[in-house]
């Protein structure tokens, strides 16, 4: 996959981070599969983004510090800048990189899967 930035809606931000990474990957038209994995490090967003996700998981009852503890381990990096071109703004943008999905089996040496991390910490 190259690398693609996507405008979304508030409303498809405002998902867990797992989800927020299928759909990504749904949108940029990758078929998701059991060996799937997802790097974290290949993600930016905008701020908007972000917070809509934090603001998922304070509605299901997260404080801040387990929000804070999933993001710095699984999160996208929130630097991204909202555009503003000709008077209309677009808060809501996600980049992916060249390697944010790929499908892995057992034996890679750096596995940051979402799926396995998020397993032990009890986010899905």
């Amino acid at each position: 996959m190259a690398t693609m930035a996507l405008i979304l809606g508030k409303d498809l931000c405002h998902t867990g981070i797992y989800e927020f990474y299928n759909m990504l990957a749904k949108l940029s038209g990758v078929e998701i599969t059991d060996s799937t994995r997802f790097d974290c490090r290949k993600v930016c967003v905008t701020p908007a983004v972000q917070d809509e996700i934090f603001s998922y998981y304070r509605d299901k009852g997260s404080n801040d510090a387990e929000i804070g503890a999933l993001w710095l381990q699984l999160g996208p990096k929130a630097n991204v800048t909202a555009l503003n071109p000709n008077g209309l703004t677009f808060n809501y943008i996600a980049i992916a990189e060249d390697g944010f999905i790929t499908d892995k089996d057992d034996g890679e040496e750096e596995e940051l899967s979402y799926r396995r991390a998020s397993r032990s910490y009890g986010y899905r």
